[in-house]
């Protein structure tokens, strides 16, 4: 995994990055919802993307952008069903773009997705995101 230039990841926006944003901003927004597992975010996009493949990239590159615009990375809300909690792509997407060094640490892990989630339930203002992604 190789931390992306704020350029970069915009040069890479398609739509597919636009469907998944505008599905996470208005469950986060409209529902107050802040947990989706993997399947059911696919489920719910009419399974246009592979959750497997296509989703951890496009999760990856929409939690970077957050992180270039000052916003809690989005992706913490995207859990795997099994363990009620982001995969192991998360905490080193994190540690990446915060210079840290959570993965595979539970007790670190835990304390990174309690204070990411939290940012995510807290922030008010998510248009800097929809901006960037083209999202009405």
């Amino acid at each position: 995994m190789t931390k992306k230039s704020y350029e970069e990841l915009l040069s890479k926006i398609e739509e597919k990055h636009r469907i998944v944003g505008k599905y996470l901003l208005k469950m986060i927004e409209n529902n107050h919802k802040y947990r989706i597992d993997y399947s059911s975010l696919t489920k719910s996009l009419g399974e246009k993307i592979d959750w497997h493949v296509g989703l951890p990239h496009l999760l990856g590159d929409i939690s970077g952008l957050c992180f270039y615009l000052k916003l809690p990375m989005i992706s913490v809300v995207v859990i795997n069903k099994s363990e009620a909690r982001p995969g192991n792509g998360f905490f080193k997407l994190y540690d990446m773009y915060h210079n840290t060094h959570c993965a595979g640490i539970l007790a670190s892990e835990i304390k990174i997705e309690e204070e990411e989630r939290l940012n995510v339930i807290n922030c008010k203002d998510w248009s800097k995101l929809k901006e960037v992604l083209d999202i009405v």
